[in-house]
């Protein structure tokens, strides 16, 4: 049982190290005899992802919430796998969920305004960017989206607005001062 305990210890200790390849040989050298276990597959999810095989962290973390079908964690860790391969219909259904969940999981909120982002869908992106605006640790982070957002729908004086509210937050950030000189520039004349 102690050689099963510290290779699962070991294996902690790689991820914490990002030491992944590592990690996945003594989490492999476990795992069948705690098949049971979600938090191995979990963490085994971890290093596929960071080694960039999506679809076996795909795999383990579907595994993982067989038991635990509402743990955040696991959910989010395959939400970010499914982006990582452009499966973006998959990642928000996990996201969905989570902020069903949660409402207030952040990082459920601003990875589904992203995914609203890329997928150029304006309105849905600014319903999740907006939520943030407040939390004072992404502030500077939603701004930033929430005004491209109304500039890529053309909402140009509304944009204008986030851009200088968001040079006013940060005097040094030379791309709200380079978005707000075009917007003048270009829409003034």
């Amino acid at each position: 049982m102690l050689y099963y305990i510290d290779n699962y210890q070991k294996a902690l200790t790689y991820i914490d190290k990002r030491k992944y390849k590592l990690a996945l040989k003594e989490i492999d050298s476990i795992i069948e005899d705690f098949s049971h276990f979600s938090e191995i597959y979990y963490n085994r999810g971890i290093c596929y992802y960071y080694l960039k095989k999506y679809n076996e962290a795909i795999k383990d973390f579907s595994i993982a919430l067989i038991s635990n079908q509402n743990d955040q964690e696991y959910l989010f860790a395959r939400s970010m796998s499914f982006c990582a391969m452009y499966k973006y219909d998959k990642a928000l259904f996990d996201l969905l969920h989570i902020i069903k969940l949660n409402k207030n999981n952040i990082d459920a909120i601003l990875l589904t305004g992203h995914i609203y982002l890329d997928l150029e869908n304006y309105q849905e992106a600014l319903k999740y960017f907006t939520q943030v605006i407040d939390n004072q640790k992404y502030t500077q982070l939603s701004l930033r989206k929430v005004a491209y957002c109304y500039l890529k729908m053309g909402c140009i004086k509304t944009a204008l607005t986030f851009f200088e509210r968001l040079f006013a937050n940060n005097p040094n950030d030379s791309e709200s001062k380079f978005y707000i000189q075009i917007i003048k520039n270009f829409f003034n004349k």
